[in-house]
């Protein structure tokens, strides 16, 4: 009985199609990356991310989010055809602590890795209700924007 439980959540994980060819509705015209930096180093790092699409969604299909570089945003609509997403990794080495023997014992974040190649990202969406992923990989990265 165990081996079918955990059969059955393998599948079920599994459940979300992976797909290279986006479906009729949404033709993407471009997916550009600005990285972004702050100006101290706590303030972190990400990516905006800018999708523009052929034509407008059609009402089926609604986009979620995008992963990039190991990092993951929520797609917000600008206008009727330009989609945009943030993405924000914190730079997690300064664990501070009063007391400075504390600090160095501070066990370090392991990052987060996948499969993506660099011009690579994920666009989740759902189509008729059904979640949906979409490999993209056509990806026009922008010169750095520097933050204050």
């Amino acid at each position: 009985m165990k081996q079918f439980f955990f059969f059955s959540l393998f599948i079920c994980i599994g459940c979300q199609s992976l797909a290279t060819m986006p479906p009729s509705g949404l033709k993407i015209a471009s997916l550009t990356a600005e990285k972004w930096m702050g100006g101290r180093p706590e303030s972190g790092f990400g990516y905006t991310l800018q999708l523009v699409l052929e034509k407008p969604l059609p009402k089926n299909i609604q986009l979620i989010s995008i992963t990039y570089k190991n990092a993951t945003a929520t797609i917000n609509q600008q206008a009727e055809t330009v989609f945009m997403a943030k993405t924000i990794v914190q730079n997690t080495d300064y664990q501070l602590d009063n007391d400075s023997i504390k600090e160095q014992h501070n066990p370090k974040p392991s990052p987060q890795t996948n499969d993506l190649k660099p011009n690579e990202a994920l666009i989740t969406y759902t189509q008729n209700n059904q979640p949906q992923t979409l490999l993209f990989s056509n990806i026009t990265e922008k010169e750095p924007l520097l933050m204050p």
